[in-house]
């Protein structure tokens, strides 16, 4: 969705990419990151998990990582995970930070006037896959999304809405609480639903972007070698306005 959307995503005579550069917010051990590089000349992958970045960084210098995965009950299989050979790992950076929903200034671009800190950004692509649920504060990490995507850049979001309080405090939601008055949108039994609450926050004026596509994306999640968990996430693609 990123190099479908993403007017930089250009591919050279020779098949490399040109131009671009990616953000993938929530990178875990970087599988996205390195997927971008096949269309993006640089990406960074930022994530608040040490160990996840140590991984992807590993990945990064070695091309392949050998890991322990369940297989059943308390027996555990070795598996290796490798980088395809076709993928440039020199294009992709790996970065810890502390707060993926407060990346630091320097994901952002600068410039603009007092109240319209918007109109500059610095990055043409910027992939959430399955984060925004996980963050300490979606709604600030959404408000400051403008600031790292240049304008006619894209943000692409998918989530599956999965609120938990172990990862997001519930007033910290941007829906699924029955009978609270938190959006523009209410449901039938007076709650938000979280599309309707993040479409509200990027299209307002100082949110800056435009609703491109949305669809239907479903995962898969390994439980051990004979479960897995199956869930659907939303998948919304955002055009900066000039």
């Amino acid at each position: 969705m990123c190099a479908r959307h993403a007017k930089s995503a250009k591919l050279g005579k020779l098949g490399a990419p040109v131009a671009g550069l990616a953000l993938d917010v929530g990178c875990a051990v970087g599988g996205a990151s390195f997927e971008l590089s096949r269309r993006f000349r640089r990406v960074v992958g930022a994530d608040d998990s040490k160990a996840c970045v140590a991984a992807a960084s590993l990945m990064k210098h070695r091309g392949r990582l050998r890991y322990a995965a369940r297989a059943e009950g308390d027996i555990a299989e070795k598996l290796e995970a490798i980088v395809p050979a076709h993928v440039d790992r020199e294009r992709v950076d790996f970065r810890v930070v502390a707060d993926v929903s407060a990346l630091p200034p320097s994901f952002r671009g600068g410039g603009g006037a007092a109240g319209r800190a918007w109109t500059h950004g610095l990055h043409d692509a910027v992939l959430v896959a399955n984060a925004l649920c996980r963050m300490s504060d979606p709604l600030a990490f959404l408000s400051q999304c403008a600031r790292l995507v240049k304008p006619c850049g894209v943000l692409v979001l998918a989530s599956p809405y999965d609120w938990s309080e172990a990862r997001t405090p519930r007033e910290k939601w941007l829906g699924g609480r029955a009978g609270t008055e938190t959006g523009t949108r209410a449901d039938g039994g007076g709650g938000v639903r979280s599309f309707d609450a993040l479409r509200d926050v990027l299209t307002s004026e100082d949110g800056g972007f435009d609703l491109v596509c949305a669809s239907d994306v479903p995962f898969l999640v390994r439980e051990h070698a004979r479960k897995y968990a199956w869930g659907v996430s939303h998948a919304t693609v955002w055009r900066r306005r000039e």
